[in-house]
């Protein structure tokens, strides 16, 4: 399996998910932020994945993550915010349309496998997809509310260091 133990080697693996995230879905000409400063989904996704990179390597000496969380981890980001590509959050930053910000799971399915058979990286998809679900509840207002939708959507017993990793998530797509 990759590894990821310190910032060189994550950054790394960057240039094949940029360019995948270019040519194949077009994030560098998709808009993830208009309000406060334009910003490019390609430009979102990098900034996140930095910050949780930084996050995950201070965690680190407490958690000593495994390559598979953090790789986990690094393709939630990835994918949270898939619902951007569409047309219709194109069309609502623009403000021609109404749009509820929600995870689109289709998407994330799609581009969570890809970016796994690109890095050649085994991973839970469902686990990945879970923490995602969390992440996106509409009420997330705190992991244990995050924490139960995962309980209800994974059928199999969360470890409190999962509790912890989806809570990571959650900050991190705040910074």
């Amino acid at each position: 399996m990759l590894d990821i133990s310190d910032k060189h080697e994550f950054e790394k693996y960057l240039p094949p998910v940029i360019e995948y995230l270019s040519k194949k879905r077009n994030w560098n000409l998709r808009l993830a932020k208009k309000k406060q400063g334009q910003q490019t989904l390609l430009e979102h996704v990098l900034v996140e994945c930095d910050a949780m990179n930084n996050l995950i390597n201070l965690l680190d000496l407490e958690y000593s993550f495994s390559n598979e969380e953090k790789f986990s981890l690094f393709f939630a980001i990835i994918a949270h915010d898939s619902n951007k590509e569409t047309q219709d959050f194109q069309a609502y930053l623009n403000q021609e349309k109404n749009f509820e910000i929600c995870m689109n799971e289709e998407l994330s399915r799609e581009i969570i496998p890809e970016l796994s058979e690109l890095l050649k990286v085994d991973i839970k998809i469902e686990e990945v997809v879970a923490s995602i679900i969390t992440h996106m509840a509409r009420e997330r207002k705190s992991p244990l509310t995050a924490l139960r939708l995962v309980e209800n959507r994974a059928k199999e017993e969360i470890s409190n260091r999962w509790k912890k990793l989806a809570t990571l998530v959650w900050f991190t797509d705040d910074i």
